[in-house]
């Protein structure tokens, strides 16, 4: 479990001051697939509602209804959000730097997959410029899955504001790429299961979509 923000990723949040833990910990597990290890890492980053001050029983410091301080408000989610991107990044770095053993990143990162903090784990773009990244880049499963074409118009995972998007997401490293040398396998098909986010609000049984990866290791 990481609790602590790396230290290099701890940013002074306004209003509040340093962000030193996570408020929703990532889970670090290492997985023997037929023989093979994986790791996993959970993530579930701080959301985009804006994050007013309150006192320590909970009462509002600040007005909501002011349009400046509902901005600085959602600065300082952003910055949360940020500050946990990074410190995972800072991890996943670690943990994939100069090796051959796979990772998968997967959860509700509340932002969508091209979004800066979420490319902020990610770093998948860097490949483009630099091809020795792919070492510890990561990619969307859903973008490098056999069967993308058939899927790529009805994925999403939660409504916001009346939006479908993807903020819900699953990355892979460079050993699920079929066209890497150093290929362990690759991402057979991605699925969403969202019907229920079409219900009623109070009839749905959870507010986000549940995404599967189907990944087959090489014979």
């Amino acid at each position: 479990m990481l609790e602590d923000i790396a230290p290099k990723a701890v940013i002074d949040i306004p209003d509040i001051g340093l962000y030193q833990r996570f408020n929703r910990p990532p889970l670090v597990v290492r997985v023997d697939a037929f023989g093979q290890p994986i790791t996993i890492i959970t993530a579930h980053l701080k959301s985009k509602r804006a994050f007013f001050l309150r006192d320590e029983s909970g009462n509002l410091l600040e007005d909501m209804d002011d349009p400046n301080i509902r901005v600085r408000a959602k600065l300082r989610s952003l910055c949360m959000r940020a500050a946990e991107a990074a410190s995972i990044r800072m991890s996943i770095i670690e943990r994939l730097r100069h090796t051959r053993e796979p990772l998968i990143l997967l959860g509700d990162m509340n932002d969508v997959t091209g979004s800066v903090t979420t490319q902020l784990m990610a770093e998948t773009g860097e490949v483009n410029y630099d091809k020795g990244m792919r070492d510890v880049a990561l990619f969307d499963a859903a973008r490098i899955q056999a069967r993308y074409g058939w899927m790529k118009d009805v994925a999403y995972t939660h409504i916001y504001q009346g939006m479908p998007e993807v903020i819900d997401q699953l990355f892979v490293s460079e050993e699920f790429l079929p066209d890497s040398k150093f290929s362990l396998g690759q991402v057979e098909r991605v699925d969403y299961f969202n019907d229920h986010l079409k219900w009623d609000y109070a009839d749905r049984v959870i507010d986000h979509g549940i995404i599967r990866a189907k990944i087959k290791l090489n014979d």
